[in-house]
């Protein structure tokens, strides 16, 4: 939902017809708005062009600020803790955006070679057995016997924690 009042805010603001905006142009847009706002120091209201200084009380609260027209709502309090990672996501994809010929792998793929491409953790353990994870799934059983009995995933699986 963020990212797409995110893109119908940067499509209102601009000043480009919709008809005239590829979707490819559209996401540079949201990446851009993402990238270029300074979420420590201002605040965006959807569908006005330029952002606000935020209160003392406003930079407080949270970390990311995007309000709805009335300024009541932010869509963007969930992100706060990490607005500065995506705004440097933003930057990174807009950069890779301009300068490959061929950018869909390298912005959303998963790129073993370069660790800085890697957005998750890969943690890899030994192959379990296959009723390792499940051992109480293995056999068919009546659901009042599962909902009684401890979580089904025990013993190899518990022993990867």
């Amino acid at each position: 939902f963020c990212l797409s009042i995110l893109a119908a805010h940067a499509g209102q603001t601009s000043n480009i017809a919709p008809s005239q905006t590829s979707s490819f142009q559209l996401f540079k847009l949201t990446l851009t708005v993402l990238a270029s706002t300074d979420w420590a120091k201002q605040k965006l209201t959807f569908g006005k062009a330029t952002g606000k200084l935020l209160t003392a009380e406003e930079a407080k609260a949270c970390g990311a600020h995007f309000y709805d027209t009335d300024g009541l709502f932010n869509f963007l309090w969930r992100l706060g803790p990490f607005i500065s990672e995506i705004s440097w996501e933003a930057q990174r994809c807009l950069r890779i955006l301009d300068t490959e010929a061929d950018p869909y792998e390298a912005v959303f793929g998963q790129q073993a070679a370069a660790p800085s491409l890697q957005w998750d953790l890969t943690v890899r353990t030994a192959p379990l057995r296959p009723g390792a994870l499940c051992p109480a799934m293995s056999k068919p059983q009546q659901a009042t016997i599962l909902s009684a009995m401890a979580p089904a995933d025990a013993p190899e699986a518990s022993q990867l924690a």
